[in-house]
């Protein structure tokens, strides 16, 4: 088996070398991810809205 595969070198791994983030930058970064969905979701939609209004302009939309 290798040396460093084992469940030791494995706890020591996470306690020593993984940077945990804390609570605030956590709730940070989620708001981050939140926002990004929000203005992407918002993108999407107006585009969605936008090419149908156009295709309706040309005769091809229903």
């Amino acid at each position: 088996m290798l040396s460093w595969f084992s469940f030791e070198a494995i706890k020591k791994e996470i306690k020593g070398r993984i940077r945990w983030p804390k609570a605030k930058e956590m709730v940070s970064d989620s708001e981050t991810v939140i926002l990004f969905i929000l203005l992407f979701v918002a993108f999407f939609i107006l585009s969605d809205f936008l090419i149908a209004l156009f295709l309706k302009a040309i005769g091809l939309g229903v």
